[in-house]
C-alpha cells in the first residue's frame, strides 16, 4: 500500500453523538489521498460502534481501554501516522470540504512552511440546525513572523491547532508531541514550540466548522489560563533562562508589586527580541503589551485608581492602541483619575 500524502489524526472521548458527523466530513474531501487516524480514548458510550459502522479502508482505528488524555490521544494517533501531512482534528468539528486540498496544496507550494492553519465558522446544535455563531476570518494571511510574536506570549488565537496541518518531519526531527502534563492548552504549547523551529502561517479562509456544546473541554476558562501561563513559563524558562513561576504559579496575580515584577520581564523578553528577524517588531511588542494588560485586568479591578497608576508606570501599555473595548476602559479610569 502507497504511504498517503497526509494523515487526519482525531482522539475521541465519548463523542458518539458527533462523531459520524466528523468522520463523514473527512470522508467527502475532495482530496483523497488521505488516512483517517482515529484513536478511541477510553470511550464508554457508542463511539466504537459508531466508528466500526464505516467499511472504508482509509480508517485505521486505534483504541485503548482507559483514558490517557487529550494529549496521549492526540500523541498515539500521530505515532501511526504514515502521511508527508498530518492534519489535527477535534472528534466534534466537521472540515470543509476543500480543507485538505486547500492547506496540502500550500505546504507543498511553500515547502519553508512547516504548519499552515486557517479560521473557522462555530455553530451549535440547538434550533435551527447549524445556526452560525461567528466566522473568525481574516482579511489577509497571517505571517510566520507574527503568529510566532504572538505565540511567544502564549496567545491563543482561535483556529491554529484545531484547523493546523503540520509536515510530519517537522514533528519528527525535533521529537514534538502534545504536553501530558497539561490538561488544557497543549495545542497551544505544542504550537509555541513547533513556532521555534518552523514556519506557521494562518490562511484567510474559514475551513472548519467547529461544534459549540456543553461537555467542550475549553469551557474551563480559568483552567485554560493557567496552563497557557504554565506552557509560557516552560518557553521562557528554556529559551531565556527566565521563570515566572517565581511570580506567580498559577498565573493569577494578587499584589502589585506581582504585576511590577512580572512588567520588568516582559520588557525584557521584548527587549531581546526586538532586532530578531524571526519576529514582527510590531506584534512582539504588541502581544507583550497584550500580555500586561490581561494581567492587569486581574489585578485591582475593583480599584480604579490603583490599576491607573499602574498602567501609567507600565511603558508598553502606555504605547499600545488597543481596541475598542480597551480604550473605553481606559478612558473611563482616566476620567475617574481626574486627567
Amino acid at each position: 500500500m502507497s504511504t498517503p500524502l497526509i494523515s487526519v489524526v482525531i482522539p475521541a472521548y465519548n463523542r458518539a453523538a458527533f462523531i459520524g458527523e466528523t468522520i463523514d466530513g473527512i470522508l467527502h474531501q475532495s482530496e483523497q489521498d488521505f488516512e483517517l487516524i482515529i484513536f478511541n480514548n477510553g470511550s464508554t458510550d457508542d463511539t466504537e460502534s459508531v466508528i466500526r459502522s464505516y467499511s472504508t479502508p482509509k480508517i485505521k482505528y486505534y483504541a485503548c481501554r482507559d483514558n490517557i488524555g487529550i494529549a496521549g490521544g492526540y500523541n498515539q494517533a500521530i505515532a501511526h501516522a504514515q502521511g508527508q501531512y498530518i492534519a489535527i482534528h477535534d472528534s466534534d468539528d466537521i472540515s470543509h470540504p476543500q480543507r485538505l486540498a486547500i492547506e496540502s496544496t500550500f505546504l507543498s507550494d511553500h515547502p519553508h512552511v512547516g504548519a499552515v492553519s486557517a479560521p473557522f465558522i462555530a455553530f451549535e446544535d440547538s434550533p435551527p440546525r447549524y445556526r452560525r455563531i461567528t466566522s473568525v476570518a481574516w482579511r489577509r494571511r497571517c505571517s510566520a513572523e507574527r503568529i510566532r510574536s504572538q505565540l511567544l506570549f502564549g496567545r491563543i488565537v482561535i483556529g491554529y491547532n484545531c484547523t493546523a496541518m503540520l509536515r510530519s518531519s517537522v514533528l519528527r526531527q525535533h521529537d514534538i508531541r502534545y504536553d501530558t502534563n497539561l490538561p488544557m492548552a497543549m495545542d497551544t504549547e505544542m504550537l509555541m514550540r513547533f513556532s521555534e523551529v518552523s514556519e506557521l502561517v494562518f490562511l484567510n479562509k474559514p475551513l472548519l466548522y467547529y461544534r459549540r456544546h456543553p461537555q467542550q473541554d475549553t469551557a474551563n476558562i480559568r483552567l485554560m489560563n493557567q496552563c497557557v501561563w504554565r506552557a509560557v513559563s516552560n518557553l521562557w524558562r528554556e529559551r531565556f533562562s527566565i521563570c515566572i513561576d517565581e511570580i506567580s504559579s498559577d498565573g493569577e496575580l494578587k499584589e502589585s508589586e506581582q504585576f511590577t515584577r512580572l512588567n520588568v520581564v516582559v520588557e525584557k523578553i521584548v527587549a531581546l527580541n526586538i532586532n530578531n528577524p524571526a519576529y514582527s517588531t510590531h506584534w512582539l511588542t504588541y502581544n507583550g503589551a497584550l500580555f500586561l494588560y490581561r494581567a492587569l485586568m486581574s489585578l485591582n479591578q475593583d480599584s480604579p485608581d490603583a490599576t491607573y497608576r499602574l498602567y501609567r508606570q507600565t511603558r508598553l501599555l502606555r504605547h499600545i492602541q488597543f481596541n475598542r473595548k480597551f480604550r473605553l476602559y481606559w478612558r473611563a479610569i482616566t476620567a475617574h483619575s481626574g486627567e
